[in-house]
């Protein structure tokens, strides 16, 4: 389990070992990662040159997620550990969002809202009919009872890990969408929802996951190019309300074709793309 401190970078942990996945394309890098607000005392110490705009208002929103105990089905995730992490995030987010609603993150919402917190709640989407079933169940229930939950994400990469079908995939999220008190949306790689414009159709909103680093893009161009992919899909998608799910970059790890994974590049992405963002209004 990752430390306090690893909250107020983008925690990305899960809740199942199922779901180890859960961010499989944004495993290092998370909704306008917090790292935008946190790197300027490494910069000076690391590189004096380096420059990016200032980040100073709270960001837009954090993913947000947490494993629980995978050796048992049963374990759940303490309110103690939510609300310790949720504390963290409020001083600097206005809004999270989940990837799950069970195994302890039904919690979420309460906690969030005394925090002042809106929360867009994940449904977990995979294989496993039984549990999709509670995990919709749950979310639904969440949903009604809290007025901080703002919208539903039904399934995350769930196409991109081949465990549903779009058209499977639009079923469930039409089911859900019947008695939901709000929008209603899934996640997945931004690519999938251009080649599948019939899933889009069920959709009140898209959470597209743009990810320079896993799309090869060099540091130079990765904001560019992302706000690039971020105009094709509300152009293919005009009545649509396009989010950016996840974006992201490494800190360090593995080179990516013409990509480099280091701190500074990091912190000069995160924060350029948080203020482009914002001057967009872009969700």
């Amino acid at each position: 389990m990752k430390r306090l401190e690893d909250v107020l970078y983008g925690l990305q942990i899960n809740t199942a070992s199922g779901q180890r996945r859960a961010m499989s394309l944004g495993s290092f890098g998370v909704v306008v990662c917090l790292l935008a607000a946190l790197h300027l005392g490494f910069w000076v110490v690391k590189n004096p040159h380096a420059t990016a705009p200032s980040v100073e208002e709270k960001l837009p929103s954090v993913s947000y997620n947490r494993f629980a105990d995978s050796s048992s089905n049963d374990s759940k995730i303490s309110e103690a550990r939510i609300r310790a992490d949720l504390t963290a995030i409020a001083a600097r987010a206005r809004a999270i969002r989940t990837y799950s609603s069970t195994r302890g993150l039904e919690q979420v919402p309460e906690i969030a809202a005394e925090l002042g917190l809106n929360v867009t709640l994940g449904v977990w989407i995979d294989k496993n009919n039984a549990r999709n079933e509670r995990e919709i169940s749950t979310a639904l229930q969440l949903a009604h009872r809290y007025p901080n939950v703002t919208r539903l994400v039904v399934g995350n990469e769930t196409m991109f890990r081949h465990e549903q079908t779009a058209a499977s995939l639009a079923e469930i999220i039409r089911r859900v969408k019947r008695d939901s008190p709000v929008p209603v949306a899934t996640a997945d790689h931004w690519k999938f929802f251009l080649d599948n414009p019939q899933l889009v159709e069920s959709l009140d909103q898209v959470f597209a996951h743009i990810l320079p680093y896993w799309g090869g893009m060099p540091k130079e161009s990765a904001v560019d190019g992302s706000i690039e992919i971020y105009g094709r899909l509300l152009k293919a998608f005009p009545d649509k309300k396009i989010v950016i799910g996840e974006f992201g970059w490494p800190s360090e790890g593995h080179n990516f074709e013409q990509t480099v994974a280091d701190p500074i590049s990091q912190a000069v992405i995160l924060r350029n793309f948080a203020v482009r963002a914002n001057a967009r209004d872009i969700d």
